[in-house]
């Protein structure tokens, strides 16, 4: 038996996938993610080991996904503030805009090793 989820929509897209998720996720959860994929891409930098660039970008990814929660979740106790606000968006901004960044070269990476060297 398929079990059926009503809240489900088929055209979310990505974007809007990660901010429900990063929004029903929990504090410690997003500090986890944050935390260990901080850890992950400073150890792929400092091994460099065969593939380091992507386990470096995947630990960027889950950095950036913790801090943009992070910062989405303080911004809701900040409203009165216009310094504090202004300073959790721009955080947010940021860590949108590293995340995608360190994404298109997870995915760049991954092609790569998918397609490995070509010679003409």
């Amino acid at each position: 038996m398929v079990a059926l989820d009503l809240d489900r929509n088929p055209e979310i897209s990505l974007t809007a996938f990660l901010a429900r998720r990063a929004r029903t996720s929990t504090d410690a959860r997003l500090i986890l993610d944050a935390v260990i994929g901080f850890i992950v891409a400073t150890a792929a930098l400092l091994a460099q080991g065969p593939i380091w660039y992507m386990f470096t970008s995947a630990g960027i990814c889950f950095l950036s996904f913790g801090a943009w929660g992070i910062a989405d979740r303080e911004l809701e106790s900040f409203q009165g503030r216009v310094l504090i606000v202004r300073l959790l968006k721009l955080a947010r901004i940021a860590s949108a805009i590293v995340g995608f960044v360190a994404a298109a070269a997870l995915c760049t990476g991954a092609l790569g090793i998918a397609i490995g060297r070509v010679i003409s």
